[in-house]
């Protein structure tokens, strides 16, 4: 299976019912000021409701949301680039599920949880390669490394452990965890609900076990209690919501390359041709090349200001890019080519290589 179908697998996956299909939002939007898209929903919750809680009407949705995380280039890009990518997709599985009414949600988690664990089948991953971590409960300072300090135990996420057991998951393959990476804990410049989250890993070597995180599934508990203004400083507790938020979410270049058993992410069809128009020495600035080239295409195409934080972190990814003009608008001529599902990229080249030439401070000659 190539990339392209694989996505199209995962869109066309069944969803819960009343689930409709939006555009994806861009690179730049409401729910990351000053930063670019990180994750999933923020966007589309922004475009709604323009908050994050006490939501008050039902949004079941779908997309592939294009995710640059700055960290990722700067930082985890250049320790593990067989795993990282500059701008890379996620997509959910069963659907964001977003209900006004507070109601069990443990149904619909089950729901989410067989989802992707069937889809994980579907694709050659059986149960033993896939690892679940939950969270095993703990005093809010002790799992957020007091970064919150109220009084507030959170509860061990039994029902998610009791489905994934139900479900035929080895107790072995579920991890118990105390960390925030299986607690959510969030403030995105407007209160968030706080809640469960759990992480899913996949065993990708055949010998010594190598876990690559693929996946995430998120239930949404309490929202948080605050002292004075609306600030993650002055979160002094949390009560129940009083809605339903539920949403599984996959990497899609990271699934595919535990389902194709492939050891390197550059190794996905979409990019491998890319990657072998790269000289050696350049390899390492490819991913920027990539990241700049979906920004500079997302400004062109949505009309989008990029603002003055947005324009640093930009400027220090172009001023790392030394390849000649030649070889560059031929990187971004096969960039765009070999994602037909991304057509605005086409348009993009020439934005993208003057961005680029204006702001390296390496000379490059036409």
């Amino acid at each position: 299976m190539d990339y392209s179908k694989f996505r199209e697998k995962i869109i066309n996956w069944e969803k819960y019912p009343g689930c409709i299909k939006i555009p994806r939002s861009p690179i730049i939007n409401k729910g990351y000021p000053g930063s670019f898209n990180l994750s999933f929903t923020e966007g589309p919750f922004m475009d709604r409701y323009g908050k994050y809680q006490d939501i008050d009407s039902d949004f079941i949705f779908s997309t592939i949301q294009a995710v640059i995380r700055p960290e990722d280039i700067f930082e985890s890009l250049m320790k593990s680039p067989d795993r990282y990518l500059g701008v890379f997709e996620m997509a959910d599985v069963y659907g964001s599920i977003n209900l006004k009414e507070k109601i069990d949600t443990s149904e619909i988690h089950k729901k989410q949880l067989t989802s992707l664990i069937s889809l994980f089948n579907s694709l050659g991953i059986r149960r033993n390669r896939i690892y679940f971590k939950y969270c095993a409960g703990g005093d809010i300072k002790e799992i957020t490394e007091n970064k919150y300090n109220f009084d507030f135990y959170v509860p061990e996420d039994i029902i998610t452990k009791d489905i994934l057991l139900e479900l035929g998951i080895h107790e072995n393959n579920i991890i118990p965890d105390k960390t925030r990476n299986s607690f959510l804990s969030l403030f995105l410049n407007k209160p968030t609900p706080w809640g469960y989250r759990i992480e899913i890993e996949i065993d990708v070597s055949s010998q010594q076990k190598k876990l690559l995180d693929v996946a995430t599934i998120e239930y949404l508990v309490w929202t948080p209690i605050f002292k004075g203004r609306a600030d993650s400083k002055n979160i002094v507790g949390l009560k129940d919501i009083s809605h339903s938020i539920t949403l599984s979410v996959v990497g899609l270049e990271r699934l595919f390359m535990a389902s194709e058993g492939l050891n390197d992410i550059r190794e996905i069809d979409y990019l491998k041709y890319y990657y072998r128009s790269i000289a050696d020495k350049n390899k390492h600035q490819g991913e920027l090349i990539r990241a700049l080239h979906f920004i500079c295409s997302d400004v062109n195409y949505f009309g989008l200001k990029i603002g003055k934080h947005r324009g640093w972190i930009m400027n220090r990814m172009a001023r790392e890019i030394d390849v000649d003009i030649d070889q560059l608008k031929t990187l971004l001529e096969i960039n765009a080519k070999n994602q037909p599902w991304h057509s605005y990229l086409k348009d993009g080249i020439e934005s993208t290589i003057s961005f680029i030439k204006q702001y390296r401070t390496k000379a490059i000659s036409k």
